[in-house]
């Protein structure tokens, strides 16, 4: 029997009603009757950085965000509330629950002061940006990130209206949707099937919500990917799904994407490129479609490029989900580093849908021992695997890419 996922409700209205110990402060009313644009400027996470440095970025961040507020095109949250949330374990479910579309995250480290302005309904990266952290020219970089912030939220508002509008009028298809959403980080069956389910409740509410029509979309491909099976009728399935989320919302990158993955996965290789890059033309920080991209560049047996794009989603998305790194190890064991490719799948958190790449591997670096550990992992999933059947659906342009595959797969036993 199926457990259906659900997601707890937490009421909207302001931060103080869902956690009574965050003060608000009175910067930007976290109340829902207000129609502007609501921003959150989160306080830096450091990575080595100094202690003066780390006191100092935060003082600009939050001078930025007091700035802001005397704009009357946005709305900001208050710098003390903004603090409280960056400790809490569920800060972001707190603002998507008190009509908060957009955040500015910020880190601070030995390279400089990363900023990424996220969308948080759909979880696009709009604009990112890394600065020197020079203390002579902190005046400078004040009024550049303020500006930035504002142009790019006026930008994505004017771009978005339509796509930003289903958030606003199907809020219970937009619940569903988070849900769905929440459970593609994890790619597991289960996951990727409790997901499926969530996205379908999001369309019984509303038939047409791009959203869950893109999310849709991804849990058919990637339940094709996970299966190991050539099941063309899952992949029709997710490019039915795409190419309707791309007729919904045509200027939203999402659906795009989806299109470019499962035309790929059909071995359509150009197509998928062009859908992607159109993808990419929309949202040109959306880190998940640069990562697919890179993905497609692979299988197009262009590697070369493929690691450098996927680079590029790293910089952008820099506490990925897994599948960015199955992806670089993906461009690195076709690049014949095939030290790199284990290391990539080692830093996945599941590292289980990357066995029949290990497995590849560590054959042909020649340790045996460890692909065979690598082949009963894919065998424990699927058993009934069979590498002709696999190596031939894969969407793979040049010959000498499959009989690399083949070649490292055949050492580690299959």
């Amino acid at each position: 029997m199926q457990v259906r996922p659900r997601s707890p409700v937490v009421p909207a209205g302001n931060l103080a009603s869902v956690r009574p110990d965050i003060d608000t402060g009175d910067t930007g009313s976290l109340s829902s009757g207000t129609s502007l644009p609501r921003v959150a400027l989160l306080p830096p996470l450091a990575r080595s950085a100094k202690p003066n440095e780390i006191s100092l970025a935060e003082a600009l961040i939050e001078d930025v965000a007091m700035g802001l507020c005397a704009l009357k095109n946005v709305s900001v949250i208050a710098p003390h509330t903004a603090q409280r949330l960056r400790g809490d374990a569920d800060w972001l479910a707190y603002l998507e629950h008190n009509h908060v579309q957009y955040i500015l995250d910020t880190r601070i480290s030995p390279e400089g002061l990363l900023l990424q302005l996220v969308f948080i309904p759909s979880d696009t990266m709009i604009w990112a940006s890394r600065e020197a952290f020079d203390i002579a020219r902190l005046p400078e970089q004040r009024r550049h990130i303020a500006q930035m912030v504002v142009v790019h939220i006026a930008r994505e508002l004017e771009r978005s209206e339509v796509f930003y509008a289903d958030y606003v009028r199907h809020p219970k298809a937009y619940h569903f949707y988070l849900t769905g959403l929440n459970r593609l980080k994890n790619l597991t069956l289960t996951n990727i099937l409790w997901a499926r389910e969530a996205f379908q409740d999001a369309l019984e509410q509303e038939a047409n919500f791009a959203p869950a029509l893109s999310g849709l979309s991804r849990t058919l491909s990637v339940e094709w990917l996970l299966q190991g099976r050539n099941d063309q009728m899952l992949l029709q399935a997710a490019e039915r799904a795409a190419r309707q989320a791309v007729q919904q919302n045509p200027i939203s990158p999402n659906g795009h994407r989806e299109l470019g993955v499962a035309r790929l996965y059909q071995g359509d290789v150009d197509e998928s490129v062009a859908s992607l890059e159109r993808s990419i033309e929309l949202g040109p920080h959306y880190a998940d479609g640069i990562y697919s991209l890179a993905d497609s560049l692979i299988h197009a047996s262009r590697p070369a490029e493929g690691i450098a794009t996927i680079e590029r989603a790293l910089s952008l998305n820099f506490l990925p989900p897994d599948t960015y790194f199955w992806c670089a190890a993906g461009a690195c064991f076709f690049l014949e580093r095939y030290g790199e490719a284990i290391s990539y799948i080692d830093r996945m958190k599941v590292s289980a849908p990357a066995a029949r790449l290990a497995a590849a591997a560590w054959g042909m670096l020649g340790d045996l021992e460890k692909a065979a550990l690598e082949r009963d992992r894919v065998l424990q999933v699927t058993p009934d695997f069979d590498l002709e059947t696999w190596l031939s659906a894969i969407p793979i342009k040049r010959g000498w890419q499959r009989e690399m595959y083949r070649t490292g797969l055949k050492k580690a036993g299959f």
